[in-house]
């Protein structure tokens, strides 16, 4: 659960709600941001928000359908 996820990791509910959208990032979208290659400007609130489920609706809506992934 969402409480058991907090107290083993230390942080609060609302924390881990707040990160959990990102769990539904499309792979190539980590693998680029981990690797620094996001669009520049590209804010975590962005990603935090209620943003299309759908991986190309992703890559279109964070700005990531202009690279080569």
């Amino acid at each position: 659960s969402i409480t058991d996820l907090a107290e083993q990791e230390g942080v609060t509910d609302a924390y881990v709600c707040r990160l959990l959208p990102l769990t539904c990032l499309a792979p190539d979208i980590v693998e680029a941001i981990l690797d620094g290659r996001q669009p520049k400007g590209l804010r975590l609130a962005e990603m935090l928000g209620n943003g299309p489920l759908g991986w190309e609706k992703q890559r279109t809506a964070l700005g990531f359908d202009m690279f080569a992934l």
